[in-house]
């Protein structure tokens, strides 16, 4: 996807690896600036992909940990969002892009 989006004249493209951020669980005092970070990328962005695997008929923890980090109202309210899943089997990643689907809806994005 980054690939692609890098290939189109006038749009840039910052890959973000949520695995690499050390994000604070909701309720918790950060444990250092990276969900302020994030939520100044994602603020200052034009449009979001938000990507997750299938684990177990729903999103990865790690997904649900950054779109909790993006506050309420979300700082993805007003902009458009894209939603990638990834799994195997007939009906794909459907049902974790529902359950990231009602989390971005919900959180005002």
């Amino acid at each position: 996807m980054a690939d692609e989006l890098k290939s189109r004249d006038g749009v840039s493209c910052q890959v973000v690896d949520p695995g690499q951020l050390r994000l604070p669980f909701p309720g918790q005092k950060a444990p250092g600036e990276d969900g302020e970070k994030l939520r100044m990328l994602v603020s200052e962005a034009t449009g979001v992909v938000l990507a997750t695997p299938e684990y177990h008929g729903s999103l990865s923890s790690v997904m649900k940990l950054v779109v909790e980090n993006l506050g309420f109202p979300s700082v993805l309210a007003g902009k458009p969002v894209a939603l990638l899943g990834v799994a195997a089997g007939q009906i794909g990643a459907i049902k974790s892009l529902e359950a990231l689907e009602a989390m971005v809806r919900e959180g005002g994005g």
